[in-house]
């Protein structure tokens, strides 16, 4: 059910130009309760999160995947959006971010800058007037930094 559910999910939203960060679901006793941080260019309105509350709890209810107890909240990542995987880099590339390092590069261990190139295997961070190239597996946490 629970890969029935995220593929429910995603299509609704990729309809909507918006994507899946995250999401939990477990039943409680009073029902289903799902929790969705979803993302769009540019930014995640409340009026995106009312209307994705709205709909795909309707959608949900109608292909019987949930019944009337549904628990459903939607939020944003907000402006200091972990990112975890390349994807997300590559998704906020020409943007502020903010690296916390496992070892330090230049002799930093917290490095700001505009983020000018991610692949999978390292980024490259315009800090200070300088470029830093930082493997990926030297990161510890990374958030953009608007």
């Amino acid at each position: 059910m629970q890969d029935k559910l995220t593929q429910v999910v995603e299509d609704y939203l990729r309809g909507q130009g918006m994507e899946l960060i995250e999401m939990s679901a477990e039943h409680l006793k009073r029902g289903l309760f799902i929790r969705l941080v979803i993302d769009r260019p540019g930014h995640v309105t409340i009026e995106d999160c009312v209307l994705v509350h709205k709909e795909l709890g309707w959608i949900l209810k109608t292909e019987g995947m949930a019944d009337e107890d549904l628990r459903l909240e939607v939020g944003s990542p907000g402006p200091r959006r972990k990112l975890r995987i390349p994807a997300d880099f590559e998704r906020v590339t020409g943007e502020p971010v903010r690296l916390v390092l496992r070892r330090p590069v230049n002799g930093l261990n917290v490095v700001k800058g505009t983020l000018k190139q991610a692949t999978a295997g390292h980024v490259i961070i315009e800090s200070d007037g300088m470029n830093l190239t930082i493997r990926m597996d030297d990161i510890k946490r990374a958030n953009l930094w608007r």
